[in-house]
């Protein structure tokens, strides 16, 4: 379980705006480059925005995923990985992707990250 929690890190996508606190999106990150959006601010409350994979089915592309699963206005084109506080890297997000989560599938985002360090190994099914 610890190689689990290594493996993750908050993700902020932020889009830039005249608002006083500009909207973001947050997400895991996997070292693989795969991230899972759970929240969004949309600069004045929080949003659970993200389908669940049982409500929706994957979209054919970014341009065709709807505004409102954003939760911020817009789709993200650049993300700002955070750790321990501290702005690490930014990436781009390239893609959709389907996230292997233990035995069932989610909607997620592929991005250009890369990490120096190995994926962690997935979780075998019994």
């Amino acid at each position: 379980m610890k190689g689990i929690g290594l493996a993750l890190a908050a993700l902020v996508m932020t889009v830039v705006s005249a608002q006083s606190d500009p909207p973001f999106l947050l997400a895991i990150l996997n070292r693989d480059g795969l991230a899972q959006p759970f929240a969004a601010f949309d600069g004045r409350r929080w949003k659970a925005s993200w389908p669940d994979h049982r409500e929706a089915e994957l979209p054919i592309s970014l341009a065709s995923v709807p505004r409102d699963w954003w939760g911020i206005g817009e789709a993200p084109s650049r993300m700002t990985l955070w750790a321990h506080g501290t702005a690490v890297v930014e990436t781009s997000v390239t893609a959709l992707a389907q996230i292997r989560a233990l035995c069932s599938g989610r909607m997620g985002l592929r991005t250009d990250y890369r990490s120096k360090a190995p994926p962690a190994p997935r979780m075998k099914q019994p």
